[in-house]
């Protein structure tokens, strides 16, 4: 447009208004506004994604606690098992053999 800053051309029914880049700031206001309009945006969509986001927490917290009951073994499955002493003698009876 002109030559420098304050120089600008003078054309018939247009106004060119400018800020030196001197004077303005750059982050004028940014972290309040920010803060600010995340504060306004998360109540506004709290009411939406905070149920199922809950619903997902419990959900996932029962199918691991599920899951991790599920791994234990259970005493009454092994009752008509028999004793470690006879385990033993056959092991060892079953060993003696292959030489």
């Amino acid at each position: 447009m002109g030559k420098f800053f304050g120089n600008l051309y003078h054309i018939r029914n247009i106004i060119y208004i400018r800020l030196s880049p001197y004077e303005q700031k750059a982050f004028a206001n940014y972290w309040p506004n920010t803060i600010r309009g995340f504060k306004r945006d998360f109540n506004a969509n709290a009411a939406y994604f905070i149920p199922p986001l809950l619903l997902f927490v419990m959900i996932r917290h029962w199918a691991n606690a599920e899951f991790e009951k599920s791994l234990r073994k259970k005493p009454e499955d092994y009752e008509n098992d028999r004793n470690d002493e006879i385990k033993c003698k056959l092991v060892l009876k079953n060993f003696s053999k292959r030489k």
